[in-house]
């Protein structure tokens, strides 16, 4: 068989230039699939780093995108984003119980300052800021407090109805609110939250208390004090009745109603309590009795008897507070247990006044001799019989009427007598002087 012949370098050459080409997209195919996997893994990331959330225009209507959408929610749904012109007639009226309060208008994205009396009409919201209080009345009958960073959006659920007098309804996308119903015969109002809704109802008696609440997780919570609530949530439903909670998850994932927790009993002040403000505002002791479970309290103060506007309003781990900042005025404070994030029945409201005073907290002491003989000296005083009395940093008794003595031992030569009085909010008297004892 004959050779075969030698292969041209010409043939040889294009066949390196083949192999040369199929290498090159060989690698740039590998590298088009390695920067298409680490692309899908970077937005795999970011998915988990940062959830998707609702659109702009979802914000705008008040309406969420993310979760199952239970059956009920489909008519406030589409009542939002319909372009129904519902916004002609005012729906609600908003208060500003404190500053840092905005308004935006229904269908715009700039938020403005909010001032008490404006009018908010279908779509329209309402934001508090971290020392922002507001609320807003849908009529005489139905009243809903907006509390510390909270964003709602205001819904006309009867748009055929009159605008004032008949209940509507409000989305609540974060923070916590308290809703009244004050009136028998009148409409549930509903409440939208991330993963369901609340229809609140009046109890037989025409009062009806809620709370409700948004977390950050788009978890809700819902209490109830007075009256009834139906929770829905995917297509379940439960009625959450007088002194129970429940709480919907981010899944729309619906808790057995369970009791929250009772009231405490207050301890002191007394009821109808008068302190005096002198040179400086009174320190004034709350107390009440613990609570089983409970792992915070809540104690209110405000001059009206619904809360509205508070001057006090703190959450505490002990059964007490001491406070030093209230004016003159009346006022009316009470307590509730908080447990898991729940707050519960408040107690029984009780009254205190803050009342003007001139002068120093009395104390009269009488005057000792110029020179005492012996180391004994005999302390006899008056002061206000509420008050507490030291001698020389010791604690004496004071009688009804205010008197008091007390026996003091001298060094020889000059002592400094020290008297001082204490009275219930804090304030003090002293009175002091030189005494020459000789023995």
């Amino acid at each position: 068989m004959a050779p075969h012949p030698a292969a041209r370098p010409g043939e040889v050459t294009g066949r390196s230039r083949l192999s040369g080409i199929g290498k090159l997209l060989l690698e740039v195919l590998v590298a088009i699939v390695m920067t298409l996997a680490c692309f899908s893994g970077f937005l795999a990331f970011l998915s988990v780093a940062f959830p998707p959330g609702d659109d702009l225009r979802t914000l705008m209507a008040g309406v969420r995108l993310t979760g199952q959408r239970d059956a009920s929610n489909l008519g406030l749904g589409a009542g939002l984003l319909d372009p129904i012109e519902s916004a002609s007639s005012s729906v609600a009226k908003l208060t500003v119980r404190r500053r840092d309060v905005k308004r935006r208008l229904a269908g715009q994205i700039a938020w403005s300052p909010a001032a008490s009396g404006l009018e908010l009409h279908d779509r329209d919201a309402v934001q508090t800021g971290p020392a922002g209080r507001a609320s807003i009345d849908f009529g005489r009958a139905v009243g809903v407090q907006l509390e510390e960073n909270a964003l709602v959006v205001v819904s006309g659920l009867h748009l055929g109805s009159d605008p004032i007098e008949s209940p509507r309804g409000l989305v609540l996308l974060q923070g916590n609110l308290l809703a009244q119903i004050r009136g028998s015969g009148e409409e549930p109002i509903s409440v939208e939250i991330p993963a369901g809704r609340a229809l609140l109802k009046s109890a037989p008696g025409g009062k009806a208390d809620f709370r409700i609440g948004v977390r950050s997780d788009r978890s809700a919570s819902v209490a109830v004090l007075d009256g009834s609530l139906e929770l829905a949530a995917n297509g379940r439903r439960v009625l959450v009745g007088p002194s129970q909670f429940s709480r919907v998850d981010p899944g729309g994932e619906l808790l057995e109603p369970r009791p929250i927790p009772r009231a405490p009993a207050v301890e002191e002040p007394a009821d109808e309590t008068s302190v005096p403000y002198l040179d400086l505002p009174p320190r004034v002791t709350f107390r009440w009795t613990p609570i089983e479970g409970a792992d915070r309290y809540r104690i209110r103060a405000a001059k009206d008897p619904a809360f509205r506007e508070p001057v006090l309003d703190e959450i505490v781990t002990t059964p007490s507070l001491t406070w030093g900042r209230l004016a003159v005025g009346s006022y009316h404070w009470n307590v509730a247990a908080i447990q898991d994030e729940i707050e519960g029945v408040p107690s029984a409201t009780r009254r205190l006044a803050v009342t003007r005073e001139e002068g120093l907290l009395p104390l009269q002491v009488e005057a000792p001799p110029a020179q005492i003989d012996g180391s004994r000296y005999v302390v006899h005083g008056h002061a206000d019989p509420r008050a507490r009395v030291y001698v020389m940093a010791q604690r004496v008794e004071v009688n009804r009427e205010g008197s008091f003595e007390a026996e003091i031992h001298l060094k020889a030569g000059a002592n400094v007598l020290l008297v001082e009085a204490v009275d219930p909010a804090g304030h003090s008297s002293y009175w002091s002087q030189v005494l020459l004892a000789k023995f």
